[in-house]
């Protein structure tokens, strides 16, 4: 694998993490307001929710893109 594979392999990874460590935080604080019943936080929360799905989505699409391309 060349250095700039390698290099777009690691940054997508990162990307990917990253992501996944908000979508982690996302929940965590969704777990807390469905145990305080704060129903209006929580309808405000499943916007970003939504939104921050479809990045990671997004960027496990283009990493599993990027897997097949590299073999």
């Amino acid at each position: 694998m060349s250095p700039t594979a390698r290099a777009r392999l690691a940054q997508a990874v990162e990307a990917e993490l990253t992501l996944l460590e908000r979508f982690q935080d996302l929940l965590r604080r969704e777990q807390e307001l469905l145990i305080a019943g704060d129903t209006d936080a929580l309808m405000a929360l499943t916007t970003g929710k939504s939104e921050l799905h479809a990045q990671l989505q997004r960027q496990h699409d283009a990493l599993s893109m990027l897997l097949g391309q590299l073999g």
